[in-house]
Parts: C-alpha cells; structure tokens; sequence
C-alpha cells in the first residue's frame, strides 16, 4: 500500500482514490452517462494535485537539510 506524506501529521491512502476512480470509470462505460466521467476526472485531478503537493515537499526538505549540512560544516572548517 502506498501512502504519501502531506505533512508530517498526516497520511493519505492512494489506493482509495484510485479505486474510487476507477469506480467511477467503470459507472461511465456501463452508462454512458457524463457526470461519472466527470467524478473521475475530479479524483484523478485530486491525486495529481497531492501528487505535486508532495513533491513540493520533499524538494524544500531536501533543500533546508542540503543548507543546514552546507552551514554546518562551514562552521567545522571556518
């Protein structure tokens, strides 16, 4: 299962939009009708969304760990 971190309190189950998306792709071939292709679109865009957020994420921890370590060995060296 895979989750993915927003903050450092939360976690969100992947796997649940997904099959709701799919649900709701399923629910469109069946009917035909427009507003479940709609809803996945919705939850696809949603996912695509946390997706980035997390991204986003990562790079600005990455960056602050990459300056603290660049600080901290200028103080080992200066």
């Amino acid at each position: 299962m895979r989750y993915i971190d927003l903050n450092l309190n939360t976690k969100v189950d992947i796997n649940m939009y997904l099959d709701e998306y799919n649900d709701y792709l399923r629910l469109y071939e069946m009917f035909g009708d427009a507003k479940y292709q709609l809803e996945a679109r919705k939850i696809k865009d949603r996912v695509q969304r946390m997706l980035q957020r997390q991204n986003n994420y990562e790079k600005c921890i990455e960056m602050l760990n990459g300056s603290k370590k660049a600080s901290w060995s200028s103080k080992q060296t200066g």
